[in-house]
């Protein structure tokens, strides 16, 4: 799938079942689904927390705009940010997110890296880092690169 076209507009019924699809691929991981839809006439909020394995949170806070065609809603994420932290010690690990702008990045879609434990790179933590438009991961996305970096399973 082209990276333009993964946050285009999307059916909200094809959004919901792949939503639901994409969250149960991970079911070995989460262990608790604590989201919520929020829906208005103009947007569509997203939060809440998913419980996962080796004392990982994932604190989600989407908005979506919606858009009615042929008296069907449709939807595209505007605003998100996708925040992964240790349970135990409130420890933030990484966070992606597009809620606030750096003077030095082409636009808001980016990337924190925190402290991070022994055997990553630590001389990136604490750091902003640009993602860009491109870079802008999907929850999925982001849940893998989670997965990857801190899941001690």
């Amino acid at each position: 799938m082209n990276v333009a076209n993964k946050h285009d507009w999307n059916n909200w019924d094809h959004y919901l079942q792949i939503h639901s699809k994409r969250l149960s691929d991970y079911d070995y991981f989460i262990v608790l689904d604590e989201l919520s839809f929020y829906l208005s006439q103009t947007e569509i909020r997203l939060s809440g927390m998913l419980y996962c394995l080796s004392d990982i949170r994932i604190e989600i806070d989407k908005t979506l705009d919606v858009e009615y065609r042929n008296g069907r809603p449709f939807v595209r994420t505007v605003l998100y940010k996708y925040h992964a932290l240790y349970a135990g010690f409130r420890k933030n690990l990484m966070r992606y997110d597009n809620y606030h702008s750096h003077p030095e990045h082409a636009d808001e879609h980016h990337m924190h890296l925190y402290d991070l434990p022994a055997g990553h790179p630590q001389e990136v933590a604490g750091r902003v880092v640009h993602v860009g438009e491109d870079g802008w991961p999907t929850l999925s996305d982001f849940l893998d690169e989670v997965i990857e970096r801190f899941h001690t399973g």
